[in-house]
């Protein structure tokens, strides 16, 4: 049986409620609308550690609790997606289950079973997580509402860390990393305070993806005529998000955000009218973020010690070539994280892991691009209005995790779950052809494995300053 609600009109207050909410006509089941909002709620509890804010609930698995009842209530629309010919079909969602074969398997080529059990059942709850997404976000209404959701999540995240910054509030887990560093002009000393939030984003590089994906969303909203005069309310938190960032000093997160605007641009004017608002935008850019978040010098400071720590994943990467070293054995051998995500999944998974991770993202972009043409003929503008802000949120994303070691973390499958369940919803709105799992796909995905693991080690080599 479905729940009705009564209709909202096009503009004023009421269009805040079905950017909240789906529309009365469009309810699917209560099952399925309960599933939508567990899975709100467990997107808060991630975002919003509370045992952070509220010290007392330290100890209490709210989070293992909110997925465990998210799965339960959506456990068909998550089998349906393990079926081996919808996996064929979806090659997104065939690379992160791949993944799992791929993490088990770093350990279990070399016999340890212990470790293939544990590092299996930890990747369980990513693969979980990203099956939730794309089985409850399934429809255009949805996910339009749940990018509102996101920003939603990410005002609170971003609010409390820039309070806690400026000393308005006073929660130790936010507290700023210092990070040391020498003032360019007088060569002394300085010490940086960099941004952090709450849980997995209590890094400042972690933030500043967040931040790339919300300043995405809050343009979208801006650019969407259905909320009327209630467009400027975008404006605010697109202010905070771009604060924050400066306030981060990530030059990770600034180079996402570059790749973001550029890709935006050139899907949606193309090269030809899009390379003169380029040429305006990237400038003014530089100038708004200057700073340690603008200075790309790589023979020296963190960008120096990042090409070093890819090195030593090249050489992890070519002493177990095939499966990798293991999950989670980058930092015990090398003493970091290699703070490049690609890299590490080859480095820890092997060509077989690492192929399937880079080809995750490169399907997703690729897949992306091949709509457009499509769904431009489409009747549902909504998708065509979301496409290029989708490319750009994969591509900022993707280039974000350059500089980030962030293959086997939730927000990283939470882009290619977005991705997966545009993908899906818009097989419903257009006749399209689009990548499926076959031995072509895996034949591509191998040259371009490969020709990144070239590209890769020829840079460490031209740019690697030992001593």
């Amino acid at each position: 049986m479905s729940r009705t609600l009564p209709n909202v009109g096009d503009s004023g207050a009421a269009d805040l409620l079905p950017f909240l909410w789906p529309e009365a006509e469009q309810q699917s089941s209560i099952a399925g609308t309960a599933s939508y909002a567990l899975f709100i709620l467990l997107n808060a509890t991630l975002f919003v550690r509370p045992a952070e804010i509220v010290p007392s609930l330290e100890g209490w698995p709210i989070y293992a609790v909110v997925a465990t009842l998210a799965l339960l209530v959506a456990l068909p629309a998550v089998l349906n997606q393990l079926n081996l010919r919808t996996l064929l079909d979806r090659p997104i969602s065939a690379c992160v289950v791949g993944m799992l074969a791929a993490v088990i398997m770093s350990h279990l080529s070399s016999f340890y079973i212990w470790g293939a059990r544990t590092a299996g059942l930890e990747f369980l709850k990513v693969v979980i997580y990203y099956l939730l997404l794309v089985g409850t976000i399934d429809r255009v209404e949805r996910l339009r509402q749940f990018l509102g959701w996101l920003v939603a999540l990410a005002i609170v995240v971003a609010g409390l860390a820039v309070l806690q910054y400026h000393g308005v509030i006073d929660i130790p887990a936010l507290a700023a990393v210092e990070q040391g560093g020498i003032d360019p002009e007088t060569g002394d000393a300085t010490i940086v305070l960099r941004l952090v939030s709450t849980g997995i984003f209590n890094d400042p590089n972690d933030l500043c993806l967040l931040l790339v994906l919300s300043i995405a969303a809050c343009v979208h909203g801006l650019e969407d005529r259905r909320w009327g005069s209630w467009r400027t309310f975008w404006i605010a938190p697109l202010g905070l998000f771009a604060y924050a960032m400066t306030l981060t000093q990530s030059r990770g997160g600034f180079l996402g955000l570059l790749a973001a605007v550029v890709v935006f641009i050139w899907v949606r004017k193309g090269w030809r009218k899009g390379l003169p608002l380029a040429a305006l935008a990237l400038p003014a850019m530089f100038f708004l973020f200057a700073g340690r978040q603008t200075e790309l010098d790589v023979g020296e400071g963190t960008a120096q010690s990042r090409i070093q720590l890819w090195s030593e994943g090249i050489t992890l990467f070519r002493r177990a070539p095939v499966f990798g070293f293991g999950f989670g054995t980058f930092a015990e051998e090398v003493g970091q994280v290699a703070h490049n995500s690609f890299v590490h999944s080859f480095a820890e998974l092997g060509f077989f892991g690492g192929t399937i991770f880079l080809g995750a993202f490169a399907i997703s972009l690729r897949t992306l691009k091949r709509i457009g043409g499509s769904m431009t003929r489409a009747a549902d503008t909504d998708l065509v209005r979301l496409r290029p802000y989708m490319m750009a949120i994969v591509a900022g994303y993707a280039v974000g995790m350059i500089s980030l070691s962030r293959a086997y973390v939730v927000p990283t499958y939470l882009i290619l779950g977005l991705t997966a369940a545009y993908v899906e919803i818009s097989r419903r709105h257009a006749a399209l052809i689009l990548p499926t799992v076959s031995q072509r796909l895996a034949w591509r995905m191998s040259v371009f494995a490969g020709a990144f693991l070239i590209g890769t080690y020829a840079f460490v080599r031209l740019f690697v300053q030992w001593g």
